[in-house]
Order: C-alpha cells, then structure tokens, then sequence
C-alpha cells in the first residue's frame, strides 16, 4: 500500500520508481484472466534509471494504485516511443503476470487423469513464477484431462474451469484466480439521472441465447456421457452443443448449466459509466 495520495489519483510504479505520466488507462475484467494498463509518458528529462526500466524487452516489475491501494501488479510488456509534434513520447503497456498464460503454449503432461483443477493448474504454472488462488472448495477429480501441445496454457485451464462452473481472473498481486459468481451485499443505489451517472444503456442479444442446449462428453469406460437442458424463456427452436470430454458423469449436467449461464451473461450488456471510482459505500469498483 501507498500512504498520503489522493483518492482518485492513480499511481504507477515501475521497479520502485515512481512514473509521471500523461494519461493512462486501467483495465480490470472478471473472465479474461489477465488485467492491464496503458500509459503515455514524456520521455524528456527522464534520469538513466527510469530510461532502463522503460527499455523495451525489459519486462521491468510494475504496480499500479487508486489511491493508496494496490489494483494491478506485472510487467511492462510493451513500449511504442513516439516522436511527433506534441513531443517525445513513451507508451507503455502492463499487464498482470497473468498476462504469460494467454501467450504461453502448452507445457508437459499434455494429458492427466484423475485430477483436480487445482493440481492442474499448481502443475502448469510452476515454471511460470505465479500460483494458483482458489476462492472456493473444490476436490471433484477430471476422469482425464488432455490437451494439445499448440493450446495455450489459459485456453486450457479456462476450458476445465467452464466445465466447474468457474471464472478466471487474477488477484492484485498478479496470481491466477478462480473464482464463483456470487452474492454479497449491495455497494449502494445507482441512478440514472442523478449525482455520480454518467449515461445508461443496454443490448440484449437472443442471437446468443438457445432453448436447447447438450453437453456431449467422452472418457476412458464411459464414452457416452451427455446432458440436455432446456432455457424455457426462450420460445424459439434454437440448438447449442458443446464438448465436455474432460468433466466426469457426475458434472456433465453442471457443465450444460453452467454453459446456459455464460450464454446468458454474453447476450446480456450494461455499460454504465460513471464519475470516479468509488461505489456509494466509498469502496473502489
């Protein structure tokens, strides 16, 4: 944590320095595992130390705040120097060290059996340099999990995760998180029209949503394993089928209902802006 800043004022700090900035962007999602930032940044005047730590290819360690608080912890990964009329200029990208599971193809065992998400996904990241953070209990073991040697190691894991009903992100500290939807008190009221509302609009998309949807799996000794259920809001003749080779017998209803969920969630779109980062109960978003 930082000490003494503002609370609207973002900090970014690369190694342990901290960067002035023009402008930057912070980006934080629930289900596309990896979190980041952009920035520009006047390169003039800059002292050798923070010009090395800035060198492309560097992968220099970044934090970035709101406030006195930690959101976002990886690297720089990228640097666009820019010379216009506006001056010489420095973008940057961080990502969190997430950011390695999407890029990174495949590591040995490309198949496992009788195995648990968790054990899979502690084997995978151990040459990575970041571990795996549960917010949940879960010991249902994968008959068989397999994978190409071309898959990426997110694709992966986000295809098991599916098949349990969970969502892939990343904590503060840059971990891989696996983590439920769930319930929890509200932050506060938000309304159009009043204090703290920018604008408010939505998309509904039936394009994305099925009446029918099957999840057809196949394992060692039990090839036949399938589940169809029904989404009975929808009244027209829409069929969706996927595969859950992976999950067991016992699961491959959750893996249908949890696909329903997700279709559901991806037809559904809220953007609703609003002025600062703090929810009504003075907590950040």
């Amino acid at each position: 944590r930082l000490s003494n800043k503002a609370p609207n004022e973002m900090t970014i700090i690369i190694g342990d320095r901290e960067i002035k900035f023009i402008s930057a962007r912070l980006i934080r999602t629930m289900d596309t595992v990896a979190d980041g930032c952009t920035a520009q940044i006047i390169r003039k005047n800059q002292n050798t130390e923070i010009e090395n730590l800035l060198r492309p290819y560097s992968f220099s360690p970044a934090q970035v705040f709101i406030g006195n608080q930690l959101l976002l912890s990886g690297a720089v990964y990228s640097v666009s120097p820019n010379i216009s009329d506006q001056g010489d200029l420095l973008n940057i990208e961080i990502w969190s060290y997430t950011a390695d599971l999407i890029d990174s193809t495949m590591p040995k065992p490309y198949e496992q059996s009788n195995i648990t998400l968790k054990d899979r996904s502690n084997i995978l990241l151990q040459n990575i340099g970041i571990k795996s953070v549960f917010d949940f209990t879960d010991n249902s073991p994968f008959d068989r999990v397999t994978a190409d040697r071309t898959d990426t190691i997110f694709s992966h894991l986000a295809e098991l995760a599916n098949q349990r009903g969970f969502l892939l992100s990343s904590t503060i500290e840059g971990n891989l998180l696996f983590t439920k939807a769930k319930n929890s008190s509200p932050v506060g009221t938000l309304e159009a029209g009043q204090v703290g509302v920018i604008s408010l609009s939505a998309k509904f998309d039936g394009r994305k949503l099925f009446n029918t949807i099957t999840a057809l799996g196949e394992s060692p000794g039990n090839p036949n394993k399938i589940s169809t259920i029904t989404d009975n809001n929808i009244p027209k003749s829409r069929f969706f089928t996927f595969k859950a080779d992976d999950t067991t017998t016992a699961n491959i209803e959750t893996a249908a209902k949890w696909k329903r969920s997700k279709l559901l969630a991806d037809s559904l779109t809220i953007p609703f802006p609003c002025k600062g980062y703090y929810a009504p109960n003075n907590t950040l978003y």
